[in-house]
């Protein structure tokens, strides 16, 4: 008799300790689950904010590339204006080149400003 009721004390001390360590290792999991949703809201900002950095950087790069940026800029802090005279080297295939000298017809006003505004820079300008 004695026996078995130390047993049963026994059964039900190992069972209370069972609950109990059921029950730690569900709240540490409850407290890892919530580390790591501030971890990901933290990374989600994260990348908002590097969206956010881009896009105003694809404007800022769009303005500084504009065709009348461009020109304004050259026009007034470099001095930079439109070429009387054009010259052309050809370079040929083998490696000969002919200098020669073309004078380029007038451009009128509004051809300039076509030229500027009306498509995008080019190199060929």
């Amino acid at each position: 008799m004695e026996i078995e009721r130390r047993l049963k004390r026994t059964q039900w001390a190992l069972l209370l300790l069972s609950a109990f360590l059921l029950l730690l290792g569900l709240g540490s999991m409850r407290l890892y689950a919530v580390y790591l949703e501030h971890r990901l809201s933290e990374v989600t900002r994260l990348v908002d904010e590097a969206q956010e950095r881009q896009l105003l950087l694809r404007q800022e790069l769009a303005s500084l590339l504009s065709p009348a940026r461009v020109y304004s800029y050259a026009h007034a802090e470099l001095g930079m204006g439109y070429a009387t005279r054009i010259v052309v080297c050809k370079v040929q295939a083998d490696g000969a080149s002919d200098l020669f000298r073309e004078e380029a017809a007038p451009i009128s006003l509004w051809e300039r400003f076509a030229r500027i505004v009306g498509r995008e820079a080019s190199a060929k300008d």
